[in-house]
């Protein structure tokens, strides 16, 4: 069994990889032609490490004055129409972290920098290679979907497309926003475990090696 937290399944274009996709169909996805341009966006996010954090992990709560609005990358202001991708400056949010897990973050990336984590944005030909081995193939597994009904860009609609090539899916949405494990982790939580009791998940010893 596959279960995907806000991460659907998306089946490779025959003809041209997510990037080039993109650049060619205006759509939500336009941040990505932003994320991957090197040493862009890591030199913003590394003016304040901390700020950057708070403003991606944020809130959605109705009553936080402060709480996302709905936009997943509430970093960005992105023009659909012509592509264009603008920075938000002293732009600050509640942040879903306590400041412990704050503070790990920051020290960590102070040392790493966000160049690893931007890079898969930039390796768009080499996965598109890679998924092109699995080009109209189904998944047969028991698999889960489960979508916030505050995520900008995964709207409800995700799941009906994925039913074609995933015949099993079990599709599940919950009233928060992208960080739905962090917003609503009991929930979340209770959900995995009563899908793997109904697919009987339990029952079975498995394992990944061979």
């Amino acid at each position: 069994a596959v279960a995907s937290l806000n991460f659907p399944y998306l089946p490779p274009d025959p003809k041209m990889n997510l990037l080039t996709y993109v650049q060619q169909h205006p759509s939500p996805l336009q941040y990505y032609l932003y994320f991957a341009e090197k040493g862009k966006f890591e030199k913003y996010l590394g003016k304040d490490i901390r700020m950057s954090f708070q403003n991606i992990f944020t809130a959605t709560d109705d009553g936080d004055d402060g709480a996302l609005d709905g936009g997943e990358f509430n970093l960005l202001d992105v023009e659909f129409s012509s592509l264009q991708v603008k920075v938000l400056d002293s732009y600050q949010r509640c942040c879903l972290m306590t400041q412990e897990e704050l503070d790990y973050y920051v020290r960590t990336f102070q040392m790493t920098g966000f160049t690893p984590s931007l890079n898969r944005f930039r390796n768009a030909e080499k996965c598109w290679r890679w998924q092109m081995k699995t080009y109209g193939k189904k998944i047969y597994q028991p698999a889960l979907f489960i979508g916030s009904d505050k995520e900008t860009f995964l709207t409800k609609s995700i799941c009906k497309g994925m039913h074609d090539f995933i015949p099993n899916l079990t599709c599940l949405r919950f009233n928060c926003g992208h960080w739905l494990h962090v917003e609503r982790p009991q929930e979340i939580n209770e959900a995995l475990d009563k899908w793997l009791q109904k697919i009987g998940a339990f029952d079975h010893q498995s394992s990944i090696f061979v």
